[in-house]
Formats: structure tokens, C-alpha cells, sequence
């Protein structure tokens, strides 16, 4: 650790060169030493947990690095305050030349932090695809999970990191491995509309129907998101239209109580039923009539395969008849402004995916 005691001459370039490079958040922030070379006395601004070796890796500065190595420096040396070695703090970065560097140099290709963190999962979370290949190369186990079952597989795929995608494939990434609530690296693809990626991963054989614990489905996320393109290429990849949840909630039921009217159209457009019901009797069309989607209702009521609109009229007195004719009618244009009531979460909404 650089200490506040006067660093030796030979060490004034090294802590110099660190020291004139800020690290963004969640990267430490580093303070400027003195003319004496020092750190400042109080405690609050030390770089407390930092190695130099460590901030020197994170900060991609090749040079400091290999003379650290040079004189010593133990290259497997964890940082304190997050657990991180020098070639995962390198790796977060994309810093390709120091982590080439570190594994020259003996780093610990494999190793494993407290949480599950390896070099691999955080270069694939954020895309540094020439940085994946060469961990890859030195032996990166490419399924590694962390404590909560993620993979860097899934880490990619969720940011729509589309090489690494194909890069962890082509080193045998098990497209079919899920997390512990369920979710697969097609779902996480689909919840964020990455389109070339599922695209890849459905190449690959991810299965387009998987479900979660509770029912949900790649399709179901993309409709809940809004993501009407990623509905249309998961239904021509063989999607089912009409599977529903643990609650009985179908695509379409998800789409009209999120009023995503494109996704609503792409959903009957293939077949959906505009009939199903989820487990308290709610169809898309109440749902989105009870929820001031106009559009979405209106879309839905004009459907040939509804019956006289018959779906409409049960239940429910809140919504009121005068209403219901003209939405019926195609008159409403938009009923949010005086509809909308707070959703029962509790309802239609998957879990966060995010990490």
C-alpha cells in the first residue's frame, strides 16, 4: 500500500503515475500525493484497500505495472476493500495489454471472489471482447457461477454484448444453464430487447419456451417491456403464443396490463386469445380497460375473435357502461387520464433481473 510516510525515490515515478489517473465510480477515485510524495494525513482520504499494484492494474497503466512486477510485487495480491485481484480489477476495464501482462506473469486466471466474481464474468458484463478471448484462451472456466447462479454468459447476453456472446459460445458456454430463480440468458436478452443476441443464443439452442419458477417465459419479458420486435422474432423462432404463467397470465394479458399496444398487435396478430383469463378472471381486454389503456382496450375489443364484447362486460361496476360502449364503439381514444388506479404489482410483473 502506498503509506502517508514519504515514498522512496525510487518509488516517486510509480506513485506519481498512479496517482494522475482518476478511476470512475465503481472505480476508486484516487488522491494526489504532496511534493513530499505523500498521502494526506487524514484517514478519510487515504486510498484505503488498494494495493498499488491493484490500482495501477485498474487503471490500465501497462508501464507502472510491469515495473511493480519487476520489483516484486505479488501479482495475485487481493485488494482489500472489494476482494479483487490485479487482473480483475484489469479485466472490469478492458484493459487487454496489463491483463496479457498479469497472466504472463503467473496471475491466477481462475481465481474466485467472495461474491463469485471471476476476471471472466466481469470482462463478458461489460463487453471487452478481446480481454474475454484471451482469458478464454488461458483457461477461463467459461461456466462459472456466481453465489446467485449467474454466468458470464448471462452477464453478456443481458448488456447485449453480442461478440462475447459468440465468443463464450464458441468456448462451450452452456446456452441452457439457468439462474436460481430460473431465468436464462435468452430471457435476460429478451428482457432488454438485445434482438441480435437471442437471435445468436436461439442459433445456439435455447429453448424459446423455458420458464422461470413462476411460468414466465422470454416472451412474456419481452412483452412486458415493450420490446415488439423481440416479440415477433421469438414467435417466428416458434414461441407459444398463448403458454401462461404460474397465474394463469398470458403474453397478451402482460401486454395489456403494461398498455404496450405494438406488442398487444404483434400478440393477436399470431393467435393470441383474446378470451384467457388469468387466475382472478381478468382478460386483456379488462385488464387494459381497468388500466386506462385505451388504445390497447380498443385494439383488443375489435378483434374478430371476441364475442359481442361480452369478455368486456363482467364484472368490475368501477368501470363504467357509458365507457364501456365507447370503447366498444371505438370512440375512446384514450382513457388514462381518468382510469388509471396503482397496479397491484402483486399482478403482472417479473422479477428484476438486473445484478
Amino acid at each position: 500500500m502506498i503509506s502517508s510516510r514519504a515514498v522512496a525515490a525510487d518509488d516517486r515515478e510509480i506513485a506519481r503515475a498512479i496517482n494522475s489517473h482518476a478511476l470512475a465510480d465503481p472505480r476508486p477515485a484516487l488522491v494526489a500525493v504532496d511534493d513530499n510524495f505523500a498521502l494526506p494525513e487524514a484517514d478519510e482520504k487515504r486510498p484505503v484497500g488498494w494495493s498499488r499494484l491493484y490500482l495501477a492494474a485498474a487503471n490500465g497503466q501497462t508501464s507502472v505495472v510491469r515495473r511493480l512486477l519487476a520489483t516484486g510485487a505479488d501479482v495475485d495480491e487481493i485488494a482489500s476493500r472489494n476482494n479483487f485481484t490485479p487482473l480483475m480489477g484489469a479485466a472490469l476495464r478492458g484493459h487487454h495489454a496489463v491483463v496479457q501482462l498479469l497472466l504472463a506473469a503467473g496471475a491466477d486466471v481462475n481465481y474466485t471472489q467472495s461474491y463469485g466474481w471471476t476476471a471472466l464474468l466481469l470482462a463478458a458484463g461489460h463487453g471487452h471482447e478481446s480481454t474475454v478471448s484471451l482469458l478464454l484462451d488461458h483457461g477461463a472456466e467459461v461456466d462459472h457461477l456466481l453465489l446467485d447462479g449467474w454466468t458470464a454468459l448471462m452477464r453478456a447476453s443481458s448488456a447485449g454484448h453480442r461478440g462475447a456472446v459468440e465468443l463464450l459460445l464458441g468456448a462451450g458456454a452452456n446456452v441452457s444453464l439457468a439462474q436460481s430463480r430460473g431465468f436464462s440468458g435468452l430471457m435476460l436478452a429478451a428482457q432488454n430487447g438485445h434482438e441480435a443476441v437471442a437471435e445468436l443464443l436461439l442459433d445456439r439452442g435455447a429453448d424459446v419456451d423455458r420458464t422461470m419458477d413462476d411460468g414466465w417465459t422470454a416472451l412474456m419479458m419481452a412483452a412486458q417491456c415493450g420490446h415488439d420486435a423481440m416479440v415477433r422474432l421469438l414467435l417466428d423462432r416458434g414461441a407459444d403464443v398463448n403458454r401462461a404463467t404460474n397465474r394463469h397470465a398470458t403474453a397478451l394479458i402482460v401486454a395489456a396490463y403494461h398498455g404496450v399496444e405494438a406488442v398487444a398487435a404483434a400478440l393477436l396478430d399470431r393467435g393470441a386469445d383474446v378470451n384467457r383469463t388469468e387466475w382472478d378472471g381478468w382478460s386483456a381486454l379488462m385488464m387494459a380497460a381497468r388500466y386506462g389503456h385505451g388504445r390497447v382496450a380498443a385494439r383488443v375489443a375489435t378483434e374478430n375473435r371476441i364475442r359481442d364484447g361480452a369478455d368486456a362486460a363482467m364484472g368490475y361496476p368501477r368501470f363504467g357502461m357509458l365507457d364501456l360502449l365507447k370503447l366498444l364503439s371505438g370512440l375512446l381514444v384514450d382513457c388514462s387520464d381518468r382510469m388509471r388506479l396503482a397496479r397491484p404489482k402483486r399482478h403482472f410483473s417479473a422479477s428484476s433481473l438486473s445484478s
